[in-house]
């Protein structure tokens, strides 16, 4: 697993920008963003039977979004140990959340995700994974919401089914601020290997009566 040193070393190639090359990705399509460095001043939204790709060395900078993406299709980020797929606020400090939902006729979006830097400033979720089917590897979530009183790093919601491994997942705390590492709902089936949390007040929540945890979490 990598450490926050390579995190901050990875953010340090955010340098000069192009516009992010996509606003919608349609039913049928496959949209896929090469290795570059792109500002993203809109929201990205993935409709069901869409795909969109993010390639190793995907560096994006956010402009005041509090939603940089929403999927309704398909995600695929596919990021390496050398160039992972990094995404963070641009100066004006304001990045929100990976939102993953059910279509209309509840057909399941699908998020595969390796290599994922991604820092979130301002909604209390990096990722939130609504009836979603996922699997999250090798990747640093960072929850820095300085307006959020509750911020959590990963949230599977309305029976999300998926697997967290290898992932740092860390909190900024602050006054009167509650932080979560993962927050699991009632509905909801996830495995977990060697996921490791730092400054949260709660590494693990569990919304559900019974529940069985492999792996480990800390």
């Amino acid at each position: 697993m990598r450490t926050v040193a390579a995190f901050l070393l990875s953010l340090s190639s955010v340098w000069a920008q192009s516009p992010l090359p996509v606003r919608f990705v349609e039913a049928g399509q496959t949209v896929t963003i090469p290795k570059g460095v792109y500002l993203q001043t809109q929201e990205v939204v993935v409709r069901k039977g869409g795909t969109l790709i993010l390639n190793a060395g995907v560096n994006i900078q956010v402009r005041a979004l509090g939603l940089p993406m929403q999927v309704y299709g398909s995600l695929d980020v596919r990021g390496t140990e050398a160039e992972p797929v990094v995404v963070v606020p641009d100066a004006a400090g304001v990045c929100g959340t990976l939102a993953a939902y059910p279509s209309a006729d509840g057909t399941r979006p699908q998020v595969l995700i390796d290599y994922l830097d991604w820092t979130t400033t301002q909604n209390s979720n990096c990722l939130f994974l609504s009836r979603c089917d996922f699997a999250i590897s090798n990747s640093v979530l960072l929850s820095n919401g300085a307006n959020s009183t509750n911020r959590i790093c990963v949230t599977a919601a309305n029976g999300a089914v998926g697997s967290i491994s290898d992932c740092l997942l860390e909190c900024v705390k602050g006054a009167g601020v509650t932080t979560n590492g993962i927050v699991i709902g009632a509905t909801d089936s996830v495995d977990f290997w060697e996921v490791t949390t730092v400054g949260c007040a709660h590494p693990l929540k569990i919304n559900k009566n019974i529940a069985t945890i492999t792996g480990s979490v800390r």
